[in-house]
């Protein structure tokens, strides 16, 4: 089962007490409205029981002020506790020679780690290095698009897990810098997805080779891909929803078909379904 971060914790808990005292609150309300109907004004018990209801009334008023005042506090700062800010040479010092020099990794150690060849990195850093969501016009630039390219990756490639402290661990950042390089990679690589995700024009050339290639290779006729299907685990459980993210491996995951052709081009791809529901 995904485990959720102590702030998110903390959230669902105060969330979930201020809810019930305004049910409480809005219970009592009615109970007394019928009351009144029926106890006259002058009833000095009466009187001396809504004397103490006040004062408990005034108690738990303040308690559930400073509920949400806590609420707000948590849901305003991306941590619970703002760790030290580092200077720049002691960010440095914590980052590991390879991150710095990759020539000292060997082919395999350099795949393992980000899941592709040296000279796929490279022509993946090429087309994505000028997508302007890596500048800005600020006195303090961003890292080179390098180093974010390597931490999305290493995260991508980190395991079901898939840790934002571990990442940020490995690399001397801290975890909001990694939820915000993998953003701004995912982004700028997605820019590009119509470029080299397309369904074939019926009747193409490259149409007819496909199907050519796939009749003479395997047999198959007006065969024009494979399909297969995938999990893509989510950090957490979703919102809305939840449960229908649930799968057999007893993760919270999205469901993704992919159409690849005999070379493993992918011509089409969809994602992000229901993991539990028939797969028909």
């Amino acid at each position: 089962m995904p485990r959720h971060s102590h702030r998110a914790v903390q959230l669902v808990q105060l969330e979930g007490w201020v809810t019930r005292y305004f049910n409480r609150q809005t219970r009592r309300r009615r109970v007394q409205r019928y009351d009144n109907l029926r106890i006259s004004r002058h009833d000095m018990s009466r009187h001396d029981m809504s004397r103490h209801d006040m004062v408990i009334g005034t108690t738990s008023c303040l308690f559930i002020k400073h509920l949400m005042k806590r609420l707000e506090r948590i849901k305003s700062n991306r941590y619970l506790h703002r760790p030290k800010r580092r200077t720049k040479a002691e960010a440095d010092a914590l980052i590991p020679r390879w991150v710095l020099d990759d020539s000292i990794l060997s082919d395999r150690n350099f795949k393992t780690l980000y899941r592709l060849t040296r000279q796929s990195f490279t022509a993946l850093l090429h087309l994505i290095e000028d997508n302007p969501i890596f500048y800005n016009n600020s006195h303090c630039p961003q890292r080179p698009v390098k180093r974010q390219l390597q931490i999305t990756l290493y995260h991508f490639g980190s395991g079901p897990s898939h840790s934002r402290i571990r990442t940020a661990i490995q690399f001397g950042c801290s975890e909001g810098t990694v939820h915000l390089y993998v953003k701004r990679v995912t982004t700028a690589i997605l820019d590009h997805q119509d470029e080299y995700i397309q369904w074939p024009t019926p009747n193409s050339l490259e149409y007819r080779q496909i199907i050519e290639r796939h009749h003479l290779k395997y047999g198959f006729p007006n065969c024009l891909g494979f399909v297969d299907g995938t999990t893509t685990p989510v950090y957490r459980k979703p919102t809305e929803q939840g449960e229908q993210y649930f799968n057999r491996k007893s993760n919270y995951a999205l469901n993704t078909t992919i159409i690849v052709d005999s070379t493993t081009k992918i011509l089409f791809v969809v994602a992000g379904s229901f993991q539990s529901q028939n797969q028909n």
